[in-house]
């Protein structure tokens, strides 16, 4: 459907998980671990500039669109018009079947271009408030210049939103990554940069979206609460119990492990919703919920390494000085395996073959005829006064 697009395929993923949770709104949930879960997600897209988050998230407010009772907050707000415009996001649901046929709640969904226009400054107030909205919990505010409280028994956030690690890193604090609203975020992260043909076609599948469209509708319509087929409950209980491996091991990410399971869940009953309205995760939900949340984590450490703010000339300076005292030391070239490591701790994966590349075409190291032990290139520095 969104092939041909300039949107890395990993945001592209997110961001249809984002639509269908926020099609489900509140109006289907999941009983685990003493609670009841529902299917919203804060979901950050972050990547430099011009990456694609932007075609992203128009895709997901397209769609939106399509549900005209689907409450969608303006892009731009502060943590008192957040407030305004899910304390406005009523929704009343009719279940002549039930024994209580109305059930009323207070759903917005998010989808901001820019994270740092929605959030643009460390604001611990709006934090906090975001951190009780994902959980879906009674919410209620009462100041001094208001006539009437805001309450809201029954609220929900659903967000997906886009940012740079600049941005992160410039913002954020060394401390929010310990506190509760990092935790509840899903970074995902890109480098991939998609070109694609300037003059090319409008490829787009027109009988596909409407297909799209009719099961996004379908997804609107559910109501009930998902119930766990048995391979299903034992495969994640024993998931569970093993500390829900493999985690990323980033320092960084230490406070965002506890909650892993809690996406996992929320994301399967995504995947349920998308496969069929049976109300059942069953072993395929299991399986494809995983398989996204664990190629998620693989990009998350690149993250931090992006927000270092390195520039290309000290990562080549380091990356220089790095081989030059191993070639001193060892009296032998130094192989791509070990400089490839090294490069790799202080930039994202995606440029450390282009940074090895530069210095060579640059003149800074030259290819030795000497290969390592497992056949690999290695790689001899030349004079200082050459480059």
């Amino acid at each position: 459907m969104t092939d041909g697009s300039q949107s890395p395929r990993i945001f592209r993923k997110w961001a249809a998980a984002s639509i269908i949770a926020g099609a489900m709104e509140r109006k289907t949930w999941l009983k685990a671990f003493k609670r009841i879960l529902y299917p919203n997600l804060y979901i950050l897209l972050t990547g430099g500039p011009g990456i694609g988050k932007t075609d992203a998230l128009r895709e997901v407010y397209k769609f939106w669109e399509f549900l005209p009772d689907l409450h969608v907050a303006p892009s731009s707000v502060s943590r008192a018009s957040l407030v305004d415009a899910l304390a406005s996001a009523e929704r009343s649901v009719l279940r002549p079947q039930d024994a209580s046929p109305y059930t009323k709640f207070n759903s917005l969904q998010v989808a901001a271009t820019e994270f740092g226009t929605f959030l643009s400054a460390y604001d611990t107030e709006f934090l906090s408030t975001l951190n009780d909205l994902y959980d879906c919990v009674r919410y209620k505010e009462m100041k001094r210049h208001m006539k009437n409280p805001i309450e809201m028994p029954a609220p929900q956030i659903n967000m997906i939103a886009g940012t740079t690690p600049a941005w992160l890193g410039g913002t954020l604090p060394e401390t929010a990554w310990a506190e509760g609203f990092s935790s509840r975020l899903v970074i995902i992260y890109s480098g991939d940069r998609i070109k694609v043909d300037p003059f090319g076609l409008d490829t787009r599948d027109e009988a596909l979206e409407a297909d799209l469209v009719q099961d996004l509708q379908a997804v609107h319509n559910m109501f009930g609460q998902f119930q766990f087929a048995e391979d299903f409950a034992e495969t994640f209980k024993t998931w569970y119990y093993a500390d829900c491996a493999p985690q990323p091991d980033h320092p960084k990410l230490e406070h965002y492990l506890p909650r892993r399971h809690i996406h996992f869940l929320k994301l399967c009953m995504v995947m349920s919703a998308a496969r069929s309205s049976d109300f059942v995760l069953r072993m395929i939900d299991y399986t494809r919920a995983q398989d996204m949340l664990l190629e998620a984590e693989t990009y998350m450490p690149d993250i931090f390494k992006a927000m270092r703010h390195n520039s290309d000339a000290n990562v080549y300076d380091e990356a220089y000085q790095y081989i030059y005292q191993l070639w001193m030391k060892e009296n032998k070239p130094v192989s791509e395996s070990r400089i490839i490591h090294f490069i790799g701790q202080r930039i994202p994966s995606h440029s450390v073959l282009k940074v090895l590349e530069v210095m060579v075409s640059s003149n800074m190291l030259q290819v030795a005829s000497l290969a390592d032990n497992s056949g690999r290139k290695t790689y001899k520095p030349t004079a200082k006064a050459e480059f």
